[in-house]
């Protein structure tokens, strides 16, 4: 990953070329009129960064360079002016540039030098010095200036990234048999069989047996037509319609997958909203969405020829957009329509423990509140048996028990005091 690749502008040196082991000298590349300025302003900074790509056009293959790092830059401007006004780092004690951004001054390409200047710049761009510091800097490890004879104080960072040919570059040099293994092995780890099942229920939610026909309609014909290949060959005319037969099905396929696609992309939409409106607090908005986002989902259900696991993938839209919408209703204090909206929930069967869990955890919730404490005590144990160790459902059943056993020694105690006082 080169997005934290760090462009650093100024430093104390240059680090020797590669080829000839030669260190080179500095050649002014910052010769600026004002150098005891520190240069705080963006502006001046940018200004600055195009006098530097103009004087150095001609040098910079004599400076014999090898520490340029071409990239795009990202917000580089106000970085690069904070660092040097936060290290009293001004121009003239800079004695040579490890990375001039081509990005830093807007328009930069349609400068009348830019091709000549990256041309130039080209030998030694992707140097030495990413080779020493790109691991650490994948890793996001601290990089060791010393120990590539630079002084950190003189150092100022620009945040870049690599550009696609260099990206594609590194891909290919990285690419490897055992590393497609790998991905691979991964790829299939993470295709479980009910992600696998999920996938074909999305390509295809109508009933299996549909698919199965039309296979064995199109393996029929195909049998019958090589079976009467000798007495009637099969000229391009049979082919063409044998094509159109099978693209007329499966244009009457997409349509009628069109309203399924559209029917889950809208109630997830409205779900999505429900959430959002629910970060903002807004309740009654969300209550809304998550009601019609539960609406949308049930109309699978009157499609009698979906899938069994379409019509299960609908079921669970229902159920998440049922859950979100009691826990509105619980932040509403409206505890009718929360055990409600639960109930409903559960009749639709949730397949995961943990969805389960939640729902009985909030209808208790809402039924406790209406003084309904035996079923609430009874959907708090269920939901325990799922998530033993879930914190809440266990500091709410504990407060309960804690409060039926007060209750009841003051039941007790009343009940004495009626005595005597009968007596």
């Amino acid at each position: 990953d080169a997005r934290g690749m760090e462009a650093v502008p100024p430093f104390k040196g240059i680090l020797p070329d590669e080829a000839t082991g030669k260190r080179a000298e500095p050649r002014g590349f910052f010769d600026v009129p004002d150098s005891e300025t520190i240069l705080s302003d963006s502006k001046q900074v940018a200004q600055t960064i195009t006098s530097i790509y103009e004087r150095t056009c001609q040098e910079i293959r004599d400076a014999q360079c090898c520490g340029y790092v071409f990239g795009e830059v990202r917000d580089s401007l106000a970085d690069l002016s904070s660092r040097l006004v936060e290290r009293q780092i001004s121009f003239d004690t800079v004695d040579g540039v490890w990375a001039v951004p081509p990005q830093t001054v807007r328009g930069l390409r349609s400068k009348h030098w830019w091709h000549e200047m990256r041309t130039q710049m080209r030998p030694f761009a992707f140097a030495n010095i990413w080779a020493r510091i790109g691991a650490d800097v994948r890793n996001e490890q601290p990089i060791d200036w010393a120990a590539l004879g630079l002084q950190e104080e003189n150092i100022v960072v620009v945040k870049c990234s690599l550009p696609p040919s260099a990206l594609m570059s590194f891909a290919w040099s990285t690419c490897s048999l055992e590393a497609c293994r790998r991905l691979a092995s991964q790829c299939l780890r993470m295709l479980t069989p009910e992600r696998l099942l999920t996938l074909l229920a999305y390509l295809w939610p109508f009933r299996w047996v549909y698919l199965l026909t039309w296979c064995l309609f199109a393996m029929a014909l195909l049998l019958v037509q090589h079976s009467t290949a000798d007495v009637a060959p099969l000229t391009l005319r049979d082919t063409l319609f044998f094509l159109f037969a099978n693209a007329t099905v499966a244009v009457h396929v997409l349509r009628l997958r069109a309203p399924v696609a559209h029917t889950f992309a809208e109630s997830r939409a409205f779900k999505a909203a429900g959430s959002m409106a629910l970060k903002r607090g807004q309740l009654e908005i969300a209550v809304g969405q998550y009601c019609c986002g539960q609406q949308e989902a049930a109309k699978l259900e009157e499609m009698w020829w979906l899938n069994a696991r379409t019509r299960a993938e609908g079921r669970q839209l229902q159920v998440a957009c049922l859950s979100n919408e009691a826990l509105v209703l619980l932040r509403q204090q409206q505890w009718t329509r929360a055990a409600t909206a639960c109930t409903s929930a559960l009749d639709l069967g949730p397949t995961d423990q943990i969805s389960e869990a939640k729902l009985l955890y909030r209808r208790a919730i809402a039924q406790a509140s209406l003084e309904q404490r035996e079923a609430a005590r009874c959907d708090l144990m269920r939901a325990r048996a799922l998530q033993p160790h879930d914190p809440d459902i266990n500091r709410v059943l504990l407060a309960m028990q804690s409060g039926d056993a007060q209750r009841a020694r003051a039941q007790r105690e009343r009940e004495e005091e009626l005595d005597v006082g009968d007596h």
